[in-house]
Order: C-alpha cells, then structure tokens, then sequence
C-alpha cells in the first residue's frame, strides 16, 4: 500500500465525513453504498476512483455524495486525513490494500464482510465489519459514529506500527 509516516493523533467532535477510494466497478458494491448514503443525508460520502460505472453512479447519488474521479496517489493522503471513516463495501475483494493504506492514514474503518482482509486486520480496535444489508450498514454506521468509541479508535490507529506492518508483509513476498 501507500505507506506514509503516520500522521499524529487528532481528535474530532463527530463523524459525518466518509471516503471510499478504489475502481469504479460493480465488485465494489458502489450501488449499495450510494444507496445508504442517499439515505443519511446527514452524512457526507466522498467516492475517489475511475471506472466503467461513474457515469451511472453520478446518476444515483444525491447531493451528499461527491464522485471526484482519479486522484493523485500524492494527493491521496489529504483525503484520507480529512475524511472520519474509509468504507468499502466490495462483494468480492481479495485483500484490500486500501483498508491497510485508510488505517495507515489515521481512519477507521468499514468494511463489508466480504472484503478479505477484514478477519485479519479490522477489528473494534480500528473499525467495523458489516453485512451487505440495509440493517447491518446502519446498525454499523451508529457503532462506529459513537463519538466516544470513535476516538478510542482513532487513538489505538496511531499507535500501531505501520512500518512493522509493511517489514512484515515484505517478508512474508520474499519468503515464497
């Protein structure tokens, strides 16, 4: 992933700002997110990536959700750090690099249960993981919106060891 130096701990007073980041495709499940944030207008949605649905899903989207396009990956870590929480809502994701590189920029986390890192690295430390229903999504999204358990999150983040973490993943490439 894109890995930066950890940002520092920064406290904020609520949790309205959502970023998702990767192709504009139907595995990740675009549609439904849309669909939740039309339903939270409350909440501010920004979708950062290119693809074969941005046409349709600038149709669907309400005035909450902003599709911005291609990003400069340089520029990609002022998002994140502006943004509250990265969601992706994929049907089928293998890993999801960008879950890692959310974290690595100070975000917690949602993550449908069909995206594969989910089991190994988002856990109540660094966000949530929800099933692909309205219900689940909502139950979800007030969970993590606690300002309180918000916060603790966010610290815990900036205290894991990005560095390790890459040192790690290098190691286990390198050994097969």
């Amino acid at each position: 992933f894109n890995y930066i130096s950890q940002p520092p701990y920064q406290e904020r007073k609520e949790v309205k700002n959502f970023i998702f980041v990767g192709r504009l495709s139907e595995e990740k499940n675009l549609e439904f997110l849309i669909r939740q944030f039309n339903r939270h207008s409350e909440l501010h949605l920004d979708i950062i990536g290119d693809g074969p649905q941005k046409e349709e899903l600038e149709k669907i989207a309400t005035q909450n959700v902003h599709i911005l396009g291609a990003i400069d990956n340089k520029q990609l870590p002022q998002y994140y750090q502006n943004a509250d929480v990265f969601v992706l809502a994929s049907i089928s994701e293998t890993w999801g690099l960008v879950v890692e590189e959310a974290l690595n920029n100070g975000l917690p986390v949602m993550v449908s249960d069909h995206v594969g890192c989910a089991p190994e690295i988002v856990n109540e430390n660094n966000g949530v993981v929800f099933k692909l229903s309205d219900d689940d999504f909502d139950k979800k999204l007030k969970y993590i919106s606690d300002i309180k358990r918000y916060k603790d999150m966010r610290k815990k983040i900036s205290e894991m060891d990005f560095e390790k973490i890459e040192r790690r993943q290098v190691d286990c490439y390198l050994s097969n």
